[in-house]
């Protein structure tokens, strides 16, 4: 009988068994809809406890330990103000310098137009003299 059934297997493909994967389909056409809310919503769940299953729970620290925390965070306190006030020094110098330069600025400004000044008077009494001397030439 199974050599009857093969034979007509190879010599009409598939349609012994068209029936049965009609009846299939047609099952999961009306099954799916119904059933694929239930089966994300477990996988889902299946999901979350999977990772929590992962990630330990972490322990209370013991007052020793906080007691270590808190030294540590007191030292890199204190070691961050002594960074900040040794900034705040060097602030102040580089203002002090800052103050100083522009005052030497100010002063190179100052005799800077004192020259401009002199010469151009300078020039105003050089050119009044060759006016008068080629006017009192002629």
């Amino acid at each position: 009988m199974l050599t009857a059934f093969y034979g007509k297997i190879r010599t009409q493909p598939f349609k012994p068994l068209m029936g049965f994967w009609s009846i299939l389909w047609e099952i999961a056409r009306v099954v799916v809809p119904h059933t694929a809310p239930h089966v994300a919503r477990a996988v889902a769940d299946r999901t979350r406890e999977r990772r929590a299953a992962r990630v330990p729970e972490p322990d209370q620290p013991s007052a020793k330990d906080l007691a270590s925390a808190i030294s540590y965070l007191e030292k890199r306190l204190s070691a961050a103000e002594e960074r900040a006030a040794a900034a705040e020094e060097k602030a102040s110098l580089a203002e002090e310098k800052l103050v100083l330069a522009e005052a030497r600025m100010a002063d190179k400004w100052a005799l800077a137009a004192k020259w401009m000044l002199a010469l151009l008077i300078w020039n105003a009494v050089i050119t009044a003299i060759l006016i008068y001397v080629l006017i009192a030439r002629r």
